[in-house]
């Protein structure tokens, strides 16, 4: 089956037009699968760093701005957000989430990403039993080792910094928070990440708010990625790592979405959020922070560059005639179609037909913009939610 998108970006420095789109997945077509004109094709997007059991809404953090993220963490179980939560699921420690309701909260949290175009996501928990990832609607990173942060330890699971990066032994991403406040604690972090050891090209570093450029070149020397959460970083701390810095410096920077609790409701608006608040900052420039960039980091098996025979694709609606600039104008209407290694996801429910999947496996959807189809079913979910609350509950990032 192929298709002709106005648009296809096949890379940063590639983009053509109107040209043919083979798409690997199994299909009852073998001809042309038609689409409105005005479409653009992008790979799908990597968020390389949410917290899937804290996709609850509303945000959290009635005295910001924090000094340090370390506050919010204390000031941010009182909030009605997470106690409303805990109607539903009671976080009683990660070692296991599918004991409980907590996989079902993080499922929430995948949706969250699916309904933004991000086909993977490294959901930052200590690692899970296999069926935690099996059954989940999108891909999470399987292989990586992680430490909460410096200062407030491994608290949710897991061995010390040093066993941990010793663990990953280069061969997977080693992940950690670092730097997310502006006090002298925090600053402190980065020199006790060097003492032990724990900085190479394998590990990923999310917010850095603190980091000095010399720390920031130190980073780029080591071959190590910054994971930025500009969102949440103005929503918590109201600064950001001198992002302007780190990519004249060469620093490897990914973006994540950290979670709704404390950031934006989803990969789409975080893209809004930086185009208005770093405009000088080149929407193509994020557009390989969210592919080729989180791939490295991530150590994927792809470079996650698309190509015109793929079994990945993201289409959406041009809004914009820069299919870069398009990315911050994007809302979840404007998706036509997301297909992830050869498995439809989510798309327009008149394209559904085309493909031979098993509708059991799927749900069927309206929005504003129309009929869609998506695996899983989240409104289901979403009504085991309303049933334990006792009231409907909207999460924004679901459009239905």
């Amino acid at each position: 089956m192929y298709l002709t998108p106005t648009q296809i970006v096949l890379d940063s420095n590639k983009v053509v037009s109107k040209q043919r789109l083979t798409i690997d997945a199994d299909t009852n077509l073998s001809g042309h699968l038609k689409l409105e004109s005005n479409t653009v094709a992008y790979m799908p997007f990597i968020n390389a760093h949410d917290h899937l059991v804290s996709n609850w809404f509303p945000r959290a953090g009635h005295n910001r701005p924090y000094i340090n993220s370390h506050l919010w963490v204390e000031d941010m179980k009182d909030s009605d957000s997470y106690l409303e939560r805990n109607k539903f699921w009671i976080n009683k420690g990660f070692h296991d989430l599918t004991a409980d309701n907590g996989h079902k909260v993080a499922m929430l949290g995948a949706y969250k990403n699916l309904f933004s175009g991000c086909a993977v996501v490294q959901d930052h928990i200590p690692p899970q039993p296999s069926n935690y990832y099996d059954k989940m609607p999108i891909e999470l990173v399987r292989e990586y080792t992680q430490y909460h942060s410096i200062t407030l330890g491994n608290w949710w699971g897991g061995g010390s910094t040093e066993e941990e990066f010793s663990a990953a032994n280069g061969r997977m991403p080693f992940i950690m928070h670092l730097g997310e406040g502006l006090d002298e604690e925090t600053r402190s972090e980065f020199s006790k990440a060097i003492e032990l050891g724990i900085i190479d090209n394998n590990t990923i570093l999310i917010h850095c708010i603190s980091l000095s450029h010399k720390e920031i070149d130190k980073m780029a020397e080591l071959g190590a990625t910054i994971c930025w959460c500009p969102y949440s970083n103005d929503f918590l701390i109201g600064q950001s790592v001198d992002i302007d810095y780190a990519l004249k410096a060469g620093v490897n920077i990914v973006i994540g979405t950290d979670s709704s609790m404390s950031s934006s409701i989803n990969m789409l608006e975080e893209f809004s959020f930086i185009k208005h608040n770093y405009p000088q900052i080149p929407m193509k420039t994020i557009y390989e922070m969210v592919t080729v960039n989180s791939a490295k980091a991530l150590m994927l098996d792809k470079k996650w560059t698309l190509k015109e025979q793929t079994d990945s694709v993201l289409i959406t609606d041009m809004v914009k005639a820069d299919p870069f600039e398009n990315l911050a104008y994007l809302k979840t209407d404007n998706i036509r179609l997301l297909i992830h290694k050869g498995k439809p996801l989510y798309g327009d429910m008149e394209i559904f037909t085309s493909f031979n999947c098993n509708p059991v496996d799927y749900s069927f959807i309206s929005t504003k913009s129309g009929d869609k189809f998506v695996i899983g079913n989240p409104e289901s979910l979403n009504m085991e939610v309303n049933d334990a609350l006792g009231y409907q509950k909207h999460f924004p990032y679901l459009p239905f």
